[in-house]
């Protein structure tokens, strides 16, 4: 009686391992690839291009509320 059962738990370990290891393969590949940005620059200039168009954002939201 319990060991179809057992198969079909040890099949659903496997099946839960395998999907956890794809997991954290992808987990791995997003953190190496968080430092290189696609077009070539470095972290610190994709950081102050982050920030620069911030304030611009928050500029222009500022002159639409003074319109």
């Amino acid at each position: 009686m319990h060991g179809p059962v057992d198969m079909m738990v040890i099949g659903q370990h496997h099946a839960e391992i395998r999907r956890e290891a794809a997991a954290n393969r992808l987990a791995r590949e997003l953190r190496a690839n968080r430092g290189a940005n696609h077009e070539g620059r470095s972290r610190l200039v994709a950081d102050a291009r982050w920030a620069l168009e911030r304030y611009v954002g928050l500029l222009k939201k500022r002159l639409r509320g003074l319109a």
